[in-house]
Order: structure tokens, then C-alpha cells, then sequence
């Protein structure tokens, strides 16, 4: 349906758009016949566009193009309201159409039958049309009969499924090296080495790129990857990197325009990225229709043509990169000339389209090779010729030992059938035989001869086995045998003849005994299950388990299960230090089926008392209490006290528990002498006691001494102490005798390590000259203030300005200029008269000063005046570029010849419009 939207839109557009005497009347009037047909109402269709802000009128062909989905929704929508407005009884009986519409129902009682006519006569009483009812029937007749086989061939589906895609824009896929280089490409090269540079090049139409202070490089028709290498050897010329550090990427490919025709969904030119090959191009087209080929598509150049094969690209993907395309290159895609089918025992049966040379092995091939149950003494072919359908038997075997092939033709058929099913002349046994499973049916085989070939296992029950037979009416019929029998008496009795499919069961004694565990589990060497023995006794068990652990309590619980309520559980308390002591003990009783012997851990009834340490100590940590626990044994484990350690407030914090009480917390401070005893008050009877928490304090205000280092132009640089909580900068240089005349406060920068902060952007002499403001910072451990002499250099980034044109490559370092500090002058006016000015492309208001102190000044706008910063020594001048500007496709003068033939293939679309709807 696609494609006749497509059509009807550009049928409107030669109606609308064009002159007049541009369409001839004629094909004017019959296409508004054709949009008749399809109960289309011109005027209706523009009204409806242009509620959806489409204005045909006033629309070229690409906005058309733009807007084709929204015109599909507005034809579709009148299409549905159309087929959706019930039409009465009278207009059915007196109409033209009802008279083909009571033709239609009398050839339905023929090909439907009475049934399905009766149906569709009451769906037609309820509103719905003949044509949509019958459509409805046909579509599940056909779902019932598997009528409708694959219409398209192998590989048209790539088309459509999006293994292809259409790439847009460049930014959509990272060109391969083996993309072509073209006018229109934008070129991204970065350099991050010893030089650093972001450059960007446009292709220019002659070919070259045109890099300041360096000769031009032609690049017009090398491929991506010759064009890296190419580009790293020129720019080393006049920048230094290593290998690594220099990287080439396309921005930007270049646009082109592709002509595509022939059958595909979607014939016309197309504008698309340099980036896309021509298998992404036919993407665009909607791909071969269903009758296009794959295996001879062409690409026309100038005079020169290229065939594409997709099943070579479906092998081989990389194959699509030899394929790129140029501005104005022609697809055509013909009608695929010898199309086979292959049907049955193949991995992919489908429709192939074959070229010269290639026959039945490679349709084998294509179909992705025989099932392993193919046929191969004899395949079929069906075949069309001379009006009639032939059928041909072909030795496929025959073929593949000799090497030989067939020829096929269009339209050939091709059924390869599977083997038939394994033959049913065998009978099978299992069981409890040592060789189980199938054996063949021989004229006289018996059950003892079948016994002989399956072998019987030791443990087989003889006096019961069943043989499973099946009935000419597929019943089943169970037969019981007495094996010992057949076997002392083979020949006779139960010895039956076997039949075709009969399958011999032999069960094991085992089957038919009841088998049961005991278990031990809990504080035993080995838990384990153990089976069930009628002389079998705790004790027993308990030499089986490995005896018990040294954590076993002297007592056990025997659980016991009744066989036949194993829901319900008898507990019983064992005295296992009897048992141990005297293995005749009552206590040692008899194990029953499904004892299981619970032994307990002592562990489980004792609450893990400790005492934690914590505070000025080496190691804190918790202590397994035990009475033998002293503090002084605490506080050793703990590692001692630290230096700060407070040794005259020692908090030790009890939990009091009283029996159906509330607990509660109390404390008691201890002193400890300089050898870690106790003293004072709690003398040295002082025991701890479980859950005890011991805090060592620490002396008020200790602390270590704390240092800053102080470098560069003070009178006595080097590491200072600090003296006093909050010291400041002020202090700092005033302590080490002042500044020297060549210091230069406006470079001093701090370095603070605390907390990883870095480097601190300060203004020294407004610290100095405004003590304990907050420009006076408070120092830190680990603090680095460093003071420079003055920098008499200014360095200018040269991004932005135009200094390349100005200096050669040896005086611009790193992508910046260094000049002699020229006074407290705006950064404009060293731009100006140092860098030759701002760049057409610089963004002027961007343009900051960074000062040695790492403080940044950027540029004021007041007034529609900028007031640009002022230049200190040391300082770098910085500012970006504009953000490029979509570039404005210049209106070109009309061409009145293309005009015309933009005339004449709009007429030629409509034209294959109302062919293509004639043949609906």
C-alpha cells in the first residue's frame, strides 16, 4: 500500500503544483478518475492537509517528501471512513454494484460452498461490503489450507528487517578506512602531544585542505585510512607528537544525490550521506520489490557498471564497503530472470534467485545445506513448460558421488523429502537387564531368546515382568510373565512369540522392598544418614559418626517417625554419658526406620559475654570475658595507651542486670599509674565484669605540632609550626621578617594537601594589606604558600586571533605566544597589537586573563560596551570560537529544462499510478 500513497501524492502534486500545460488534459482527467475510484475527493484530501498545516500549493518536492507520512495518514483516514459508512438495503438492490454484488454471491455458493456463502451473506445483511467479506473468507481459507507460501526471494528481507539501515547524518556510524575522501567531508584532526592542537578542515571542491603555515594536501578520492596515515606524516612537519597521539575523525561527511529505479518500493533520487554504500542506498528505495533481483543489481557511473550480488554480501559483509557511492551514480534494479524454489529436507527452504553458472548444488548450497534426514536416492522437480507442469525424478545421490549437477530454470520447484520413519520390525526391553533397548524382529524370536540378548541383571525379580503390546487398532495390551518359568521351559507356556514393537519390562527385587535411613546430626565428628538395619543401635551410630565433638552436651533427643504417619514425631531424651560409660545401658536402644539423633552443643545454652576497650588506645577492639580478665590484661591486649591517652580518666561504663529487672548502665572512673596499674580511690581490686566498656580518654587539647611550608620571596623561607589555632596568612609572612623587593604578591599561590583540596585561588596583598579579613586565610596542616618574583611574560593562546598569520610555527608553543609584559594594559589591546587581532570566528566576549595566582577575569558587557580585563605579568590570555552556523544552501537560478523533466516524471508516475491501480 506503500507505494500507491507514494504515487497518489505525486499525483496530487502534478494536479496542483505544475502548469497547466505542462500535464496533458487527458492524463489530468485520469487521474482524477483514478482518485475517483478509490472514493478520493480532491478538494477533500487539500482540506484535510492543510488542518494539518500542509499546503500542497506552496510545497516543493522535497517538503512533499517531508510531509509523505502525514499525507499516508490523511489518505488512509478518508479510506477507513469510507469503507466504515454502512450502505442501506435499497442502494444495494437498485445500484449497478448490486447487480455485481449479487454476481459475486451466486459464484460464492460455487466456490465456497453453501456454509461459507450463508455466512457471508449475513455478514453483508449486518453493513459490511462483498469485497471486504470475501477478502475475510479467502484470507481464512488460505490460513487453513497453508495457501500462502513466502512471496519474496532470499534476501530481499534485509531490506526491510533493518539488518541495513539508512545512515542520515555522519554521526550515525564511524566511517571504515576504505570510505572515499570527497569535497564536502569535514576533517577533525587532534594533536595532544608536546604540541596541542583541535583543527578542522573542510574539503574544498579542488580537492585540498588548506592548514595555516603548512603547504595544502590533496585528499579528493583517497581512501579514510591512506588519508590518516598521510595526514600524520604532513602535520609532523610543523607540530611534534608521537605516533599515539594524533587522531583523524570525520565530523562531517559530504551530501550526494543517487538516483534509484528499477523495481524497488520506492523509485526517485534520494540525498544522502557520502557515509552510506549502495546496499545502505537501496535501504532508502524500500529495498527489490518482490519480483526485483538481488544477484544483478546494477551501479551505473559515467560509462562504467558494477553488479552487486547480495548473497555475496550476505556471505562476506565487508563486501559492502567496496561499494561507495558518488554524487549522481544510478541503481537499477531488474526483474530477477531465474528464480527456484527448494522445499523439504534443507535448513532454509525458501525462494533463490540464481545467476550464469550456478544450478542445483548451489540452490543446496544457498538453502544452507541438507537435513540429515534427507532423501537423496531420489528428489523431485517440478517444472513448468510448453503449458503444461512436469514432474522430474532426479537421483540426487547419483549427482553428488559423479560430481554432476542439474540444470534448472525459471520457475523450477524443487522437493528434496526426508527418510522415512525407522522401521517398526523391532522389538525393545528395560529394565533390570545389563543391555537394554532395541533389538530387530526375526521370524521365531521368543521373550527367552530377547532375555539372552538383553542379559539379566544379578537382582532381577523372575517371577513378574510385563510385555507391552500393541493391536492392529493401536490399543494396548499389558501381558504378565513369569521369567523363571519361560527360562527353565523355553519354547513353551509363557515363552510367547514376539511381535513388531512389543516391549519387555523387567523389574529388580528391589522395587519390591521398602528401604529406609537413620540420621545423626548436631555436635558429632560426621553427620550423617545412614541405612536402616534392624540390629542397629545408638551406640552404633555414634561410632559411625566419628563420636561425639568436645562441644556435645552429655544428653541427645532420639526423634522417632511411625513409617506410616512420617508427619508425626515422637521426641525421646537420651542419657548418652550411660551409653558411653556402659554400651548394655537401657538408654542404648534399638534404631527404627527414620530415627533421626539429635545430639545438642553445649555453646547453645551460654551467652558469649566481652568486654570491649576503646578511645586512646593502640588497638580497640572486643575480649571474650573471663574472670581471669583484669584491666591492666585490657588494656595490654588493646595495645596500650596511645600518647595522648588521659591516664587519670579511665571511664568504665557496667551494665547492671537484676533478675526480672530492668538493666541499667553505670560508670566508674579509674586511674592507672605510669606503669598501666591501678590506683587511687579503686585500688587494685577493681574486677571487670562482662559487657564491660572500658574508654580511655585522651588530655584535652593535645594535639601534635602542625607545619606549613613558606617558598620564594620572604626573608626566611622554610617549614614553620604553627603557634596558635587560627594563624593567618598575615602571621605567616610576618614571622618570616617579611617580603623581599622582588616579591610578587599577585603570583602567590597556596597549596593545600588537606582533604586533597589543591590549589586555592588567594589574593595576597589584599591579605597583607587587610588583616583578618577573609582574604587572610587561616592556614592548615600541610599548607604550601609560595611567592614568586614578578613573571614579565604574557602568554597569548593563539585560538581565536589571528597570530598564525602573523608568526611562524616555531615561535607559536603549544598553540600559545609568549611576549614581554607591556604594563597593565586590557587584553584586547594585547591581542591587538601582539596577536594581529580577534579571529572573524572568535567569540569575543569569551576572552578571559588567568593570573599566576590561578585566579580567572573574564569580560564585562554593559551597554552593548565590552570592558575587556586588564593584563598582569604573568598572566594568559584565552577565548574559544563561535559555534559554527548551519551553512545556507544559495537559491539557485531555475533551470527550465529540469523543470520540464521534473514535469515529464511526474507525469510518467502518475501514469504507472493508474496502471498499477487497473491491475488491482
Amino acid at each position: 500500500m506503500r507505494k500507491i500513497y507514494l504515487s497518489l501524492s505525486l499525483l496530487l502534486l502534478s494536479l496542483t503544483l505544475l502548469p497547466a500545460q505542462a500535464v496533458p488534459e487527458q492524463l489530468r482527467q485520469q487521474a482524477r478518475q483514478e482518485i475517483q475510484k478509490r472514493g478520493l475527493d480532491e478538494q477533500e484530501v487539500r482540506q484535510r492537509l492543510l488542518a494539518r498545516g500542509i499546503d500542497i500549493d506552496n510545497m516543493n518536492v522535497e517538503q512533499l517528501q517531508a510531509a509523505q507520512p502525514q499525507i499516508e495518514a490523511v489518505i488512509q483516514e478518508l479510506e477507513a471512513e469510507k469503507m466504515s459508512k454502512p450502505t442501506s438495503s435499497a442502494s444495494r438492490d437498485t445500484s449497478p454494484t448490486a447487480t455485481n454484488d449479487q454476481q459475486a454471491l451466486e459464484k460464492i455458493a460455487t466456490d465456497f460452498g453453501p456454509e461459507e456463502a450463508q455466512d457471508i451473506r449475513e455478514k453483508i445483511d449486518q453493513g459490511a461490503t462483498v469485497q471486504e467479506t470475501i477478502s475475510e473468507e479467502l484470507q481464512e481459507k488460505a490460513k487453513e489450507n497453508d495457501l500462502d507460501p513466502p512471496t519474496r526471494i532470499y534476501g530481499q528481507e534485509i531490506f526491510r528487517n533493518k539488518t541495513l539501515e539508512i545512515y542520515r547524518a555522519s554521526r550515525d556510524i564511524k566511517p571504515p578506512n576504505s570510505y572515499i575522501l570527497g569535497a564536502g567531508d569535514v576533517i577533525n584532526i587532534s594533536i595532544f602531544g608536546t604540541s596541542q592542537a583541535d583543527l578542522q578542515f573542510e574539503i574544498d571542491p579542488d580537492g585540498f585542505i588548506r592548514p595555516s603555515n603548512m603547504p595544502r594536501v590533496y585528499l579528493k578520492g583517497v581512501n579514510y585510512g591512506q588519508a590518516k596515515e598521510l595526514l600524520r606524516q604532513r602535520f609532523r612537519q610543523a607540530y611534534r607528537f608521537r605516533p599515539e597521539q594524533f587522531a583523524v575523525s570525520i565530523n562531517a561527511a559530504r551530501t550526494m544525490t543517487i538516483n534509484i529505479f528499477g523495481e524497488v518500493e520506492n523509485q526517485g533520487s534520494f540525498t544522502l550521506s557520502a557515509i552510506n554504500t549502495a546496499f545502505n542506498a537501496l535501504v532508502a528505495a524500500g529495498g527489490p520489490t518482490d519480483i526485483g533481483s538481488v544477484r544483478n543489481i546494477r551501479l551505473m557511473r559515467g560509462g562504467e557498471e558494477r553488479y552487486l550480488d547480495v548473497y555475496a554480501f550476505m556471505q562476506d559483509p565487508a563486501l559492502q564497503y567496496e561499494f561507495y557511492l558518488e554524487d549522481n551514480d544510478i541503481l537499477f534494479v531488474p526483474i530477477a530472470e531465474r528464480v527456484v524454489s527448494i522445499q523439504g529436507a534443507v535448513n532454509r527452504p525458501l525462494r533463490y534467485e540464481l545467476i550464469e553458472g550456478e544450478e542445483l548444488m548451489s540452490l543446496i548450497n544457498f538453502a544452507g545445506g541438507l537435513q540429515a534426514n534427507a532423501y537423496t536416492d531420489l528428489i523431485q522437480i517440478r517444472r513448468f513448460t510448453d503449458n503444461e507442469e512436469l514432474l522430474i525424478d532426479v537421483s540426487l545421490q547419483e549427482l553428488l558421488d559423479n560430481k554432476e549437477d542439474f540444470l534448472l530454470r525459471n520457475g523450477d520447484q524443487v522437493l528434496i523429502k526426508r527418510i522415512p520413519e525407522a522401521a517398526e520390525n523391532r522389538v525393545s526391553i528395560s529394565g533390570a537387564v545389563q543391555l537394554p533397548g532395541d533389538y530387530a524382529l526375526i521370524e521365531g524370536l521368543r521373550v527367552s531368546d530377547l532375555l539372552r540378548r538383553g542379559v539379566l541383571q544379578e537382582e532381577a525379580k523372575l517371577d513378574v515382568a510385563f510385555l507391552f503390546r500393541r493391536q492392529l487398532d493401536n490399543s494396548l495390551e499389558l501381558v504378565q510373565l513369569n521369567l523363571e518359568a519361560i527360562l527353565n521351559n523355553p519354547g513353551q507356556g509363557q515363552d510367547l512369540l514376539l511381535r513388531k514393537r512389543d516391549r519387555l519390562l523387567v523389574f529388580t527385587q528391589e522395587r519390591y522392598v521398602d528401604t529406609y535411613e537413620v540420621s545423626i546430626s548436631g555436635a558429632v565428628r560426621k553427620p550423617m544418614q545412614q541405612e536402616y538395619e534392624p540390629a542397629l543401635r545408638i551406640s552404633d551410630l555414634l561410632y559411625l559418626a566419628g563420636g561425639l565433638s568436645p562441644q556435645a552436651t552429655n544428653f541427645a533427643y532420639l526423634l522417632r517417625k511411625d513409617p506410616a504417619q512420617p508427619n508425626d514425631v515422637e521426641y525421646i531424651r537420651i542419657d548418652l554419658s550411660a551409653i558411653l560409660a556402659d554400651s548394655t545401658s537401657v538408654e542404648n536402644r534399638l534404631l527404627q526406620p527414620l530415627d533421626e539423633l539429635r545430639v545438642l552443643n553445649r555453646n547453645t545454652y551460654v551467652d558469649q559475654a566481652t568486654v570491649r576497650v576503646s578511645g586512646a588506645v593502640r588497638n580497640p577492639g572486643e575480649f571474650p570475658y573471663d574472670s581471669t580478665l583484669s584491666i591492666e590484661n585490657a588494656l595490654t591486649l588493646a595495645g596500650g595507651l596511645e600518647l595522648q591517652a588521659a591516664s587519670n580518666r579511665i571511664d568504665i561504663f557496667r551494665l547492671q542486670i537484676d533478675e526480672n529487672q530492668p538493666t541499667r548502665t553505670l560508670m566508674e572512673t579509674i586511674t592507672i599509674n605510669k606503669d598501666g596499674l591501678l590506683s587511687g580511690d579503686a585500688g587494685t581490686n577493681f574486677a571487670l565484669a562482662p559487657f564491660d566498656q572500658i574508654v580511655v580518654r585522651a588530655v584535652p587539647e593535645f594535639e601534635f605540632q602542625q607545619s606549613v611550608q613558606l617558598e620564594g620571596e620572604v626573608l626566611y623561607p622554610g617549614t614553620y609550626a604553627l603557634l596558635k589555632d587560627n594563624e593567618r596568612l598575615s602571621d605567616l609572612i610576618e614571622r618570616a621578617g617579611g617580603l623581599t623587593p622582588e616579591a610578587y604578591l599577585q603570583g602567590a599561590v597556596l597549596n593545600r594537601s588537606e582533604n586533597g583540596i589543591g590549589i586555592v585561588v588567594i589574593e595576597l596583598d589584599k591579605a597583607l594589606s587587610q588583616t583578618g579579613s577573609r582574604a587572610d586565610l587561616v592556614l592548615k596542616q600541610g599548607d604550601v604558600l609560595t611567592i614568586p618574583k614578578p613573571q614579565e611574560v604574557v602568554s597569548i593562546r593563539v585560538l581565536g586571533t589571528e597570530a598564525n598569520e602573523l608568526y611562524s610555527s616555531e615561535l607559536i608553543q603549544n598553540g600559545r605566544i609568549n611576549i614581554a609584559y607591556q604594563g597593565n594594559k586590557s587584553a584586547k589591546w594585547y591581542i591587538k597589537n601582539y596577536a594581529s587581532g580577534f579571529d572573524k570566528r572568535a567569540r569575543r566576549s569569551s576572552t578571559s586573563v588567568e593570573y599566576p595566582s590561578g585566579r580567572i577575569d573574564g569580560t564585562d558587557n554593559f551597554l552593548f560596551v565590552k570592558n575587556y580585563p586588564t593584563v598582569k605579568p604573568g598572566s594568559e590570555i584565552r577565548l574559544v570560537l563561535k559555534e559554527p552556523k548551519a551553512e545556507r544552501e544559495d537559491r539557485e537560478p531555475v533551470d527550465w529544462g529540469k523543470v520540464a523533466s521534473d514535469v515529464l516524471t511526474s507525469a510518467t508516475a502518475a501514469l504507472s499510478f493508474i496502471l498499477l491501480i487497473q491491475r488491482i
